[in-house]
């Protein structure tokens, strides 16, 4: 996924731990919390994120234990997002819109309206048969809140063309 948002010209700072709350996809919460970063994720995952943040690492440290051991980090702040958030850095700005699934109650799909690309963790995937059950809620959000995208980024596989998710959908 980092490299995907690389490839639309995102930095780091944009790929926040908001995607999902899984295990899986909580690698970036640390290095970005080392950081003094606060990570945006969905209010659902709140006391997930800040028990895994709260995790010390002693045997193998992470950037976040070391930034504890050099004094420049203690606690993390974790940002809650009930239903969306804009983000900016004043030249670009990144939307997340929570989006209730079948998958995770705690997934936020990212939105870069001048890339015209939506970021959808694992609910869309052209690698694996893409799963209606997943793949539907991140179509009607696309529709309800009159997105302009052109590209999904999934989380599993490549960036495909919106049109190639609707037609799959059956739209």
């Amino acid at each position: 996924m980092t490299d995907t948002f690389g490839r639309f010209g995102l930095s780091r700072r944009s790929l926040v731990v908001g995607l999902a709350a899984a295990p899986a996809l909580t690698a970036g919460t640390t290095p970005a919390a080392a950081q003094a970063q606060a990570p945006e994720i969905h209010s659902s995952a709140g006391d997930y994120i800040r028990a895994v943040l709260g995790r010390r690492r002693t045997l193998e440290p992470d950037r976040l234990e070391i930034a504890r051991r050099d004094g420049r980090q203690s606690q993390p702040a974790v940002m809650l997002v009930d239903d969306s958030i804009t983000l900016t850095d004043g030249t670009r700005e990144v939307k997340f819109y929570h989006t209730p699934n079948a998958h995770s109650s705690g997934m936020l799909v990212g939105y870069v309206p001048d890339a015209r690309v939506v970021f959808t963790a694992d609910l869309v995937s052209d690698t694996f048969p893409l799963n209606p059950v997943f793949a539907s809620p991140v179509h009607e959000l696309i529709q309800e809140n009159g997105l302009s995208v052109e590209m999904i980024a999934c989380g599993h596989g490549n960036v495909m063309p919106y049109a190639q998710l609707a037609y799959a959908l059956g739209k």
